[in-house]
């Protein structure tokens, strides 16, 4: 007999949430499972709105108001009532704050976990207001049947505030949807202007204080004129950063090329990808170069170096210290060694961070009731 699951999220947008939840649901047995979709606010992606609609004809948005917020518990219970609901998959706070609290207790509830959350949240609100918000948050997954890390590192930090058994499932990545756009390469980096001899550095994710993009500028400052600069994404800090390159004279090297919809392509244009991060949970863009056979240099957070290993898999540098990024920037000037270290990760995207594997991990766990 099919299972009923219930997807809620907090928006269709171009975020790695979203894109971590389209992963699942594509992947999903349809004849085990009927999906159903809701997203507490309209959609500001087209793109990601169309993939969800070829999942499922199952999906409604809700205009989402805090002053509403009773009226639309009401109307997802009804929703959950009518549709026989087996299985409530959340992901975001207000989401699992629903999850958690307001929704029937028979009901199999699932959440993932996809960054620290007193790390998050204290950067986006505050030292006061975060912590509190973060004191919610772990009373909430504690009310939810399953809570799922995407690293050991979160699965830890759940274990030390008391989280009952979070499950370790390792983020995603579409290994070979993004690898059949390899015969794209040379296209790809027309578009950008990039020649041949060009070593281009590549970023993807927003433009805000935690990703730590100002430090990848830089060093691009103090490396040769052969390494050029890509970032895929905007945010509030893009012009900042625009003025940063400017100061720095390096603005003739630098794209900033914005938020693309089919973002696995872009991947080709890079010979190196940098995550600089001050805190991550495990980065789907970290995983997603893998799969495009590229090294990777990462700083110095748990997240990160659980994954990547120091001259093994990539490079590690001190996220406070410009010099220590220069230094594995040039180790990588060698274009053999970018293949080889190259190889390896998508060697490793392939056995452990494919978004099928993934997905089967979280079927076991939506079949499952206690």
């Amino acid at each position: 007999m099919k299972k009923n699951i219930l997807f809620i999220i907090p928006g269709i947008k171009k975020t790695g949430p979203i894109t971590g939840v389209i992963n699942i649901l594509k992947n999903l047995d349809s004849e085990n499972y009927t999906i159903h979709i809701i997203s507490l606010k309209n959609p500001n992606c087209e793109y990601q709105f169309k993939i969800l609609k070829a999942i499922t004809q199952n999906l409604k948005i809700y205009r989402f108001s805090k002053w509403l917020l009773f009226f639309h518990i009401l109307k997802i219970r009804k929703y959950i009532h009518f549709f026989s609901i087996n299985v409530v998959y959340s992901t975001g706070i207000i989401p699992d704050f629903i999850n958690g609290f307001f929704l029937p207790k028979h009901l199999n509830k699932v959440t993932t976990v996809r960054n620290i959350p007193i790390e998050d949240l204290r950067m986006q609100y505050g030292h006061i207001l975060g912590g509190g918000m973060t004191s919610i948050w772990i009373k909430i997954f504690n009310r939810i049947n399953h809570v799922v890390g995407h690293s050991k590192t979160i699965c830890e930090y759940l274990n030390k505030n008391k989280v009952s058994y979070p499950k370790l499932i390792y983020n995603g990545s579409d290994c070979y949807e993004i690898y059949k756009y390899k015969s794209c390469r040379e296209n790809i980096r027309k578009m950008f202007s990039f020649s041949e001899t060009d070593i281009v550095i590549g970023h993807v994710g927003h433009h805000n204080y935690r990703k730590n993009i100002e430090i990848i500028l830089r060093a691009l400052a103090l490396v040769d004129k052969k390494f050029r600069f890509v970032s895929f994404g905007t945010g509030p800090l893009t012009n900042y950063l625009t003025n940063v390159a400017n100061e720095l004279f390096i603005e003739d090297r630098v794209t900033w090329a914005g938020f693309k919809n089919e973002i696995y392509k872009y991947y080709w244009a890079f010979d190196i990808f940098i995550l600089p991060s001050f805190s991550e949970g495990l980065s789907r863009a970290l995983i997603d170069s893998y799969s495009a056979s590229l090294p990777v240099i990462v700083s110095n957070i748990p997240s990160s170096t659980e994954i990547v290993e120091d001259g093994i898999n990539g490079y590690v540098f001190d996220k406070y210290d410009v010099n220590s990024l220069v230094d594995n920037i040039n180790k990588l000037k060698c274009n053999e060694l970018r293949k080889k270290i190259g190889r390896t990760n998508l060697n490793d995207a392939r056995k452990k961070y494919n978004s099928l594997k993934m997905s089967k991990m979280y079927e076991e766990i939506f079949s499952n009731n206690e």
